[in-house]
């Protein structure tokens, strides 16, 4: 049922269509909502009843007219004096195209079709002008009618209203095309491609969310230079071809006046052309090369703002897109660039000049430019996805909507906000519809005259204007309110008088003031990087270097100090090419406390994000720093990461996953050096990440040599629908104890069927199986300028370093049967498949259990570990008798090893069930619960081993070795080292 139907309808209802699906949505109570009910729900405003008996009147006596179909129009005639004074001079128009028309069914774009012939069909350039007028006012009349009517959702009108725009603009661009290419020849790139003008829409265009009335922003571009083939005569009768760069200016000048020109008081559009390069002085086209060289060497903050919303509008796609591709590359930065805030801050002294030139009246504001308005909200928007949408492209989304709710889901902003924000912003732009379909002029002032008013307010729903205008006073308040949270300077701001000495400290040079931190600092702004910053990065670094200095001030004596500032000094060295992230410092004041305190805890905390700058951003919500999330946390969020890279991006791919590993290795630092995590929960913690990342790199290799190759095929020759492939982990991986440094020991298995690939670039199953584990092994160890996400270690595979890649299942089983060596079996013991076909995995842990459990010569085995362990000592560095290697010495973390590894291969026949685990913690207690150990040995041999795991952690976290000087102080160490030895004695060593 129309709405204009509905009974008993609330005016004030709130937009349902456009809230947040959220149960934040109760902090907006209807009464504050600017409704989107027609005004046909409300008695008609005493002011407008005079207009409406006269309009009603006029529309009556048109041929054609029914009562039951069309009373409801004189509303609408009503509130747009446009409509009724452009109906009335086009009566016969009027009567074809609206009283024939069903305004109750959503607009459709197949619609314009006719249109679109009608205009094509035009034989000279005053027809096609006057025909793309009448399109346009046929369709402003739909707009208006089922906008007023409250017919058509916000969604719908911007969608209508910039498809006219796109649909209009590329027609006459075809059309004048054609003409001039009569006229002078077609342009073509080097390639021999022909050349079109490529018209790209900013702002509302831009975002496709087009008002009734707005003006287009437009910027025209071609991809190359040259010369047409035609000639041209010149003033001195010369004849030469006519240029690109000419060509295109005609072009654009012609489109120009097809659409802005004012003919009989009628336009299309209003075009502006000022956001191009140079604005008004600039040339009105440009190639693609000069508008790269501009946005490279002079592009603007709000320049970058202006792009965040950029269509291309008429032209060849494929040029088009090579143009967008650059100017995305211009706004988003690959980092996160905080600097947008700083920008911000200076745009928004010109936001008030604007809105306070605009607000003269005590009760009037302008929607957009104003305090409060649409452009503090876009604002909010833009800024987010200038910090953050280099990084995660969803964030690069024009419309507001989307992109708020995608602002709430990911935390940036407080849900409540966004919604606010929403629902703000709705209500402006539904106002700023209304406004418009008064005279149709691009205006966002609030009206002073009472006629208007009243229009606007029954336009929107309310009973009397001021309750409109308190609602949109409230809104106003609202996205002010949440602007200036947004763009304030940090509220951690140091008093003047603490900042003052070290403001003094940071910038003496001839005459140093003596202070303990002097030296470090002179070698700092001495270093390269420091001297060779540009202007802008080095003033962001004095306003940092005093507020880093105050608080390092507050921490320890200058002992302390200097030894702190000069642990930090490498990563600010290294952020001074990229002074954004001193300026994310600035803006965020207690993430320079966590920094100095993780700083102090770890150098390689320090060290990582010297290496790894980016990981500043998790500095920024110490919370959301020691959240680690289990298994389950890490697969949604590393599938969402990789939801924003398209398959076949193998570079941006690689890059996710190195950030990820990267992000969380940091979070699990950061909370083992604060205490937040224990070692156990740590190591859980970096193995499931490790797991995480395996199990998706499989995944995107397989699916990514499937559409090269196609997928291996089965008995019957059909596509395989899954991988006969596994990765088995051997070591740390397997056994749940992966640290910061931990290689990945791995071995891949393949139960490839005979044949080839069903792809077109048909390949040998097994040829495609190998070429997937280099690929798994290049995605995560190859170098990149993030780095490598993992080393990989290949070497326990069958044959070792001289065998394949990647083994059958069959190879494999036959090699631990048959040839491996007793060291192999022992590092059986701690594997564990971790990715890839289950049956496989099964086949592979029935070999391992049969391997495992074979009855041995007791004193044979002995002896072969012995040699192994003497051998593994040899290769150790010569220690001094006062030195102690925690994993190689005897009575170490390697003894305690090979103590469970021999367990497993001498008694494991009598209890099979002991090999379930692969982590020692759960070996060791399945050997107690066998008898082979007493309970007293078991919790020597745990303790020790934990204790020794700890010690490693604390010395990887101080970027130390993993060897200890021996003194009074090391009473455990000497303690646990003893049993460790021990035990290995009597079970190992004995002669029995």
């Amino acid at each position: 049922m129309p709405f204009y139907k509905q009974k008993n309808c609330d005016p004030t209802k709130a937009m349902n269509s456009n809230r947040l699906d959220s149960e934040q949505d109760q902090t907006i109570t209807p009464e504050q909502d600017v409704g989107t009910l027609p005004s046909t729900a409300l008695c008609t405003p005493k002011a407008l009843a005079p207009i409406q008996h006269t309009r009603s009147n006029w529309l009556q006596q048109l041929a054609g007219f029914n009562a039951a179909l069309h009373a409801p129009l004189s509303i609408a005639l009503t509130l747009s004096d446009f409509l009724f004074e452009t109906a009335q001079a086009s009566t016969n128009l009027f009567i074809k195209e609206i009283l024939s028309w069903d305004y109750q069914q959503p607009f459709q774009v197949e619609t314009h079709h006719p249109w679109l012939s009608y205009c094509q069909s035009a034989e000279t350039e005053p027809e096609l002008h006057t025909r793309l007028r009448q399109w346009r006012k046929v369709w402003q009349w739909r707009f208006i009618i089922r906008d007023a009517l409250g017919l058509a959702s916000l969604e719908e009108t911007y969608l209508a209203t910039t498809t006219l725009a796109c649909q209009q603009v590329s027609t006459a661009l075809h059309w004048i095309e054609h003409q001039q290419q009569q006229k002078w020849g077609t342009p073509t790139l080097a390639s021999g491609e022909r050349m079109t003008l490529v018209v790209l829409g900013l702002g509302k265009l831009g975002a496709r969310e087009l008002n009734l009335s707005s003006d287009l922003d437009l910027i025209f571009a071609f991809a190359e230079g040259g010369t047409l083939s035609k000639d041209k005569t010149t003033k001195h009768g010369e004849k030469k071809g006519l240029s690109h760069q000419e060509y295109f200016e005609r072009l654009g000048q012609k489109l120009i006046q097809a659409l802005d020109k004012n003919i009989a008081g009628e336009q299309v559009f209003r075009v502006d052309m000022r956001l191009r390069p140079y604005g008004q002085s600039g040339p009105l086209v440009m190639s693609f090369q000069a508008m790269e060289i501009y946005y490279r060497d002079q592009g603007r903050s709000w320049e970058r703002f202006a792009m965040t919303r950029v269509i291309q509008v008429a032209g060849s796609k494929t040029q088009g897109n090579n143009l967008l591709s650059m100017l995305r590359a211009f706004a988003y930065r690959r980092y996160l660039d905080y600097s947008i805030i700083d920008s911000l801050r200076s745009m928004k002294r010109q936001i008030e000049a604007e809105g306070r030139s605009t607000e003269t009246e005590t009760n009037s504001f302008n929607l957009k430019l104003g305090r409060g308005g649409i452009r503090e909200a876009e604002f909010i928007a833009q800024a987010l996805q200038l910090i953050r949408g280099g990084q995660d492209p969803r964030l690069q989304d024009a419309q507001y909507q989307p992109l708020m709710q995608l602002i709430a889901t990911e935390g940036l902003l407080p849900p409540t906000a966004c919604l606010q924000l929403i629902n703000a912003y709705n209500g402006f732009r539904r106002t700023e519809h209304a406004l418009q379909a008064i005279h149709d002029q691009q205006t966002q002032s609030i009206p002073q005259n009472p006629l208007d008013q009243a229009r606007l307010a029954w336009y929107l729903g309310f009973n009397d204007w001021h309750a409109c205008l308190s609602v949109l006073k409230g809104y106003q308040n609202q996205v002010n309110k949440h602007f200036k949270a947004f763009i304030n300077p940090p509220t951690d701001n140091q008093d003047a008088q603490q900042i003052t000495p070290w403001v003094t400290l940071w910038q003496s040079t001839e005459k140093p003031i003596a202070h303990a931190l002097s030296t470090s600092l002179d070698q700092l702004k001495r270093s390269h990087a420091v001297m060779h910053m540009q202007s802008r990065s080095r003033e962001r670094l004095d306003l940092f270097m005093p507020n880093l200095l105050n608080k390092l001030g507050a921490r320890g004596d200058e002992h302390t100090q200097v030894f702190l500032f000069n642990r930090i000094k490498p990563l600010l060295e290294a952020i001074a090419r990229r002074s954004v992230y001193l300026v994310l410092l600035m803006e965020n004041p207690s993430a320079i406390s966590l920094l100095l305190d993780l700083t102090q805890a770890s150098p390689w905390v320090s060290a990582t994000l010297t290496q790894h700058p980016i990981l500043l951003d998790e500095l920024l919500d110490p919370g959301y720093l020691y959240e680690t999330p289990d298994r389950h946390g890490l697969v949604s969020e590393l599938n969402q990461r990789l939801l924003r890279v398209q398959l076949d991006d193998l570079g941006r791919s690689m890059e996710v996953l190195r950030h990820f590993v990267q992000i969380h290795q940091f979070h699990a630092a950061a909370s083992e050096v604060m205490q937040k995590l224990s070692l156990m929960k740590v190591s859980d913690y970096l193995t499931w990440l490790a797991e995480v990342v395996l199990e998706r790199s499989l995944d995107l290799a397989w699916q990514q040599l499937i559409v090269k190759y196609g997928a291996p095929s089965d008995d019957s020759g059909q596509p395989s629908t899954r991988a006969d492939f596994l990765i088995l982990g051997y070591g740390k991986l397997a056994g749940l104890e992966m640290n910061y440094a931990s290689d990945l020991d791995l071995v891949f298995i393949h139960e490839a069927k005979a044949g080839t690939t069903t792809g077109e670039r048909n390949i040998d199953n097994s040829l495609f199986y190998t070429r997937l584990a280099q690929r798994i092994v290049h995605m995560l160890t190859t170098a990149t300028e993030a780095g490598s996400a993992y080393h990989i270690d290949l070497r326990l595979r069958p044959s070792g370093a001289s065998g394949m890649i990647v083994t059958s299942f069959k190879g494999f089983a036959a090699y631990h049967q048959q040839q491996a060596w007793t060291w192999e079996h022992q590092a059986l013991v701690r594997a564990r498949p971790i990715t890839g076909c289950l049956q496989l995995a099964k086949k592979i842990e029935s070999v391992r259990i049969s391997q495992l459990t074979k009855i041995r010569e007791l004193k044979k085995l002995r002896t072969e570990i012995i040699d192994m362990r003497t051998k593994m000592r040899a290769q150790q560095t010569s220690l001094t008798p006062d030195q102690f290697d925690l994993k190689q010495s005897p009575g170490g973390l390697i003894d305690i090893e090979f103590i469970v590894q021999f367990f497993a291969l001498a008694w494991s026949h009598q209890y099979p069930d002991a090999l379930l685990y692969t982590d020692n913690m759960r070996l060791l207690d399945a050997y107690q619960a066998a008898k082979w150990l007493t309970a007293m040995e078991t919790e020597a041999l745990q303790n020790a081993y934990l204790y020794y795991r700890a010690l490693i952690h604390e010395q990887a976290l101080q970027n130390m070795p993993s060897t200890i000087t021996l003194d009074d102080s090391k009473e455990t160490l000497n303690q646990y080292r003893n049993e460790v030895e021990t035990i290995w004695y009597r079970y190992i060593e004995t002669t029995d």
